[in-house]
């Protein structure tokens, strides 16, 4: 199957390609499937090392949905989470418009992972947005509004999120994309497609 992608306009809709990243079993399978409005392309396998103690599938190449809202067709693209599918990252990370990192809110090392994706991040010059994920459950570790006061990069916003719950995906994601509105305009494109 070829994905084939271009930030144009499409009769009324303007397209938007959507990184969807994050470490291993933060949530972004989960992400995708609760926010998309077609079938989303999964490619989820059988684990057979140690981390299926954790969960019992993980994805190996990429996820894609697409959501439309505001005038946009949204296209994401959902990385594999495992390092040694980290060469995934660089592949779908061309041409992005903007990129949401998903972190795991009860994750012992949240911060640790913060830094490794904002490190990816900073200088390639597309809007990012960080969502805490799995933030209705209990925490053994610091609560994510610590994890908030403690970036950085201040001007990346945190925001808590449940990847199972359709409305909190998509408000992060209208977050994201007026991120990018904003970046375009500063940049004097009015009409940037």
């Amino acid at each position: 199957m070829t994905l084939i992608y271009s930030t144009k306009q499409s009769g009324n809709r303007v397209k938007l390609k959507i990184l969807v990243t994050g470490p291993f079993n933060a949530g972004k399978t989960t992400f995708i499937k609760t926010i998309s409005e077609i079938p989303p392309v999964l490619t989820e396998r059988k684990i057979v090392t140690w981390e299926f103690k954790v969960k019992e599938t993980t994805t190996v190449a990429m996820d894609y949905g697409r959501v439309t809202f505001n005038g946009y067709t949204i296209h994401l693209f959902g990385t594999p989470g495992q390092e040694r599918f980290n060469f995934m990252l660089e592949v779908l990370s061309r041409g992005v418009d903007g990129c949401v990192i998903l972190l795991d809110g009860t994750s012992r090392d949240l911060q640790v992972q913060l830094e490794r994706f904002i490190d990816i991040f900073k200088d390639k010059g597309v809007p990012v947005i960080i969502g805490i994920n799995k933030c209705d459950l209990k925490r053994e570790t610091t609560d994510f509004e610590d994890v908030k006061l403690n970036i950085n990069h201040s001007e990346i916003p945190v925001l808590g999120i449940i990847a199972r719950n359709r409305g909190s995906t998509i408000s992060l994601l209208k977050k994201l994309v007026a991120l990018i509105e904003r970046k375009r305009e500063s940049k004097g494109l009015l009409n940037p497609f």
